[in-house]
């Protein structure tokens, strides 16, 4: 659990829900043995921040690493 109460721990599923596996956009089917423990392993939750476009022009105008000018196209 995280300190904001959401799961993030593996969680085993029943089979039924596991013959479906997100692959990228796509969905996958998949053929599982009757006796087989699936574990799900999910990313976490993402929180949104309260002002999308200040969060956006921060991360544009003070970014983390990089190129300075990777963002300019010639």
């Amino acid at each position: 659990m995280t300190s904001q109460g959401q799961d993030t721990s593996p969680a085993t599923l029943p089979l039924a829900d596991a013959h479906r596996a997100y692959y990228g956009r796509e969905k996958l089917s998949l053929e599982l043995p009757d006796d087989l423990e699936v574990t799900a392993i999910r990313k976490r939750a993402m929180s949104v921040p309260a002002d999308p476009v200040a969060a956006i022009r921060k991360a544009l105008q003070d970014p983390i690493a990089g190129r300075s000018d990777a963002l300019i196209a010639g």
